[in-house]
């Protein structure tokens, strides 16, 4: 029997198709308003960084919030030490990315998202991002 998909899991899987990175990985866009992304939308902390007032500001301090939870709450099983999650979070939306989030601090990062909660989140945030596109 044929499976009917959504407009919404057609989008999903074209996306992951075109994707290089995983979803559950941060990635480095160094280029113009872009910096560290995740999800499998690629959702653009420094494309969102200046984001204030609007709709679009409001999800994005939503999003930087739920992060900076996901950081804290599974420090035991990323790695990261208490100053490690202050920098990444003082840091994340620098567009190009920043010296200041070593490569080490990003291995942790990706150890958060490969969590339950971190699954969660990129979900929830790829959601997000597909209603806005889809609607």
């Amino acid at each position: 029997m044929a499976t009917i998909l959504t407009l919404r899991e057609m989008v999903s899987n074209a996306i992951e198709l075109n994707e290089n990175t995983p979803a559950n990985e941060l990635s480095l866009a160094n280029a113009g308003t872009s910096g560290y992304s995740v999800g499998l939308t690629q959702y653009d902390f420094g494309a969102h960084s200046d984001a204030s007032g609007a709709a679009a500001g409001t999800d994005a301090q939503t999003v930087r919030s739920e992060f900076n939870s996901l950081l804290e709450n599974t420090r035991s099983e990323s790695g990261l030490a208490e100053s490690q999650v202050n920098t990444i979070e003082q840091n994340i939306g620098v567009k190009g990315g920043s010296s200041a989030i070593t490569p080490a601090m990003v291995e942790g990062v990706n150890k958060a998202l490969t969590t339950s909660s971190g699954a969660l989140f990129t979900s929830e945030t790829d959601s997000q991002d597909l209603g806005r596109v889809i609607s």
